[in-house]
This record gives structure tokens, C-alpha cells and sequence, in this order.
């Protein structure tokens, strides 16, 4: 699915893109239009359930009921009457229950599921490059964001803010970067003819 998706944005940004032998504005546009069409097509259908809904994405939505938990079986049958909605190509998956769902930003988000595992997604959250203090600071202002640590953002920012002014082993606020070694041809200038 990932590669046939990759595959496809390759069209559509070919399509949007002037100058380039398979450039089709029109096309573009019919792209997006479909995928509004789409995506408003299951926002009625939440309304008309009494659903809130907390995230539209391009290719998905999420949402709560305000006045009860949703249960595995109404989930999997809302993702059947979704379907219905649709011609066959299109096809709507069921991506689970969540107790919290936090929007940090566009396409990153905090999920805490029914086992009260915690669940990144986005680039900028699940980030390998950041140093172990900033993933700690990320840890406990996720901790804070899903009702895990009462403590505010001011008490965990001045207790990082302490720590680095108090620094006696750099490792913490560091990352190892592997040094890659390049292949190249060697000419000595002085050997020249």
C-alpha cells in the first residue's frame, strides 16, 4: 500500500507541476476535488452518527462520540457502512480505538490505544536525531499532553532549562553521528606534469 501510494502522489505531483512533458493543471485539480469529495462524504456520514470529529487528514478521519466510549464492534461496523459509501477502489481501513488522541501538528500526533500504549506518528515526533535530554524533554511534555504528569510546562521547561546549565557529561545532549568514509581518487598536485 505505501509504495502504490508513493507511486501515485508521484502522478499527482506531476500533473501539478508546469513544465514537465505530463503537466495537466486540470488533472491536479480533479485529484484534490475527488479527495474533498471523499473526505466530506464521511464527515456527513460522522455528523449524521453524532460523532465529533477531531482530525481530517487527506486520507482519513477520526472522531468521538461526546457522550459514550465506542466499542471494537461499532467501529468495525462504521468502517463497513463507510465502505458503502464508496465505489470498491476506495477503501477505508478501521485503525483502532484510542483513549487519547493529541494533534501536535499537521500529520504528527500523540495516541495512547486501549492498552495504554503510546503510539507516535509523524516525523517530527518519532525523530532519531534529536539528543537523549531532548527526548527526555519530548517524553515528559508528551507525559503532560495525555494526562500522565500533572506537572505544567513551566516546571518540566526550568527543570531541563536547570539541567543544561549544570552540564558534567556531554553524552546526554549529544548524538553519535557515524562518520562515513567517501571513495575517492587521490591526485597529488605536485606530481602534475
Amino acid at each position: 500500500d505505501a509504495v502504490a501510494k508513493a507511486f501515485l502522489n508521484s502522478f499527482y505531483g506531476f500533473y501539478g507541476t508546469k513544465g514537465l512533458h505530463f503537466s495537466s493543471p486540470h488533472c491536479a485539480s480533479e485529484v484534490t476535488r475527488y479527495g474533498r469529495e471523499i473526505l466530506t462524504t464521511a464527515m456527513e456520514w460522522a455528523d449524521s452518527k453524532g460523532y465529533k470529529i477531531v482530525l481530517v487528514d487527506t486520507d482519513s478521519i477520526k472522531y468521538y462520540h461526546p457522550e459514550r466510549e465506542l466499542t471494537a464492534e461499532e467501529t468495525a461496523q462504521n468502517t463497513k457502512e463507510v465502505n458503502a459509501l464508496f465505489p470498491s477502489g476506495i477503501k477505508w481501513d478501521d485503525e483502532g480505538i484510542y483513549k487519547v488522541f493529541v494533534v501536535v501538528k499537521s500529520k504528527n500526533y500523540i495516541m495512547v490505544d486501549s492498552n495504554d500504549k503510546v503510539k507516535l506518528k509523524g516525523s517530527s515526533m518519532k525523530s532519531s536525531k534529536l539528543e537523549p535530554s531532548l527526548k527526555n524533554l519530548q517524553k515528559d511534555i508528551i507525559n503532560i499532553l495525555i494526562g500522565r504528569d500533572n506537572a505544567s510546562f513551566e516546571q518540566v521547561y526550568y527543570t531541563h532549562c536547570r539541567n543544561a546549565s549544570r552540564i558534567t557529561d556531554i553524552k546526554p545532549w549529544s548524538r553519535d553521528r557515524k562518520s562515513t568514509r567517501l571513495n575517492s581518487s587521490h591526485t597529488d598536485i605536485s606530481r602534475m606534469p
